[in-house]
């Protein structure tokens, strides 16, 4: 006969369980914090599907997916940015983890720029569901620096 137990839930989670013996049966903390973990970052499915040449939608245009940038601390998504008609080229960088539910930081600057020094933006996540979209704000962002 296996002992009764009881556990004691926090969210619906449950946090601690306590068998008739007294036994304190803890859950794996890692998996318990890395779920919640993951409900509060983004995750953008291919974002190299963002990049392009001579965009349709502003023509001249070109993004180009980097990966991280390994000079910011929080985990990221990066682009370059740069134009066929001018010299500059800048970058635009979504930061994973959501702030407040539905906020998300993003950078932007000219690659010239130290991107620590750059302030981040608060956007909603709901700017980064269409891939146009995207692509019209950071071309935006670049465009309105020079």
């Amino acid at each position: 006969m296996s002992p009764i137990s009881s556990s004691f839930d926090v969210n619906g989670k449950e946090r601690l369980r306590i068998d008739s013996n007294g036994n304190t049966i803890w859950p794996d903390w890692k998996n318990v914090l890395m779920n919640e973990m993951d409900k509060r970052m983004l995750t953008i499915k291919n974002p190299e599907k963002l990049n392009g040449n001579h965009l349709t939608i502003s023509k001249g245009w070109n993004i180009e997916y980097q990966g991280r940038d390994l000079s910011l601390n929080e985990d990221n998504y990066r682009w370059d940015i740069w134009s066929d008609y001018s010299y500059g080229r800048g970058y635009y960088i979504i930061q994973r983890e959501l702030i407040e539910r539905s906020w998300l930081n993003v950078r932007w600057g000219l690659t010239t720029t130290n991107v620590k020094g750059r302030p981040r933006e608060h956007i909603d996540k709901k700017r980064v569901r269409d891939s146009d979209m995207i692509q019209s704000d950071m071309i935006q962002a670049i465009n309105s620096l020079g």
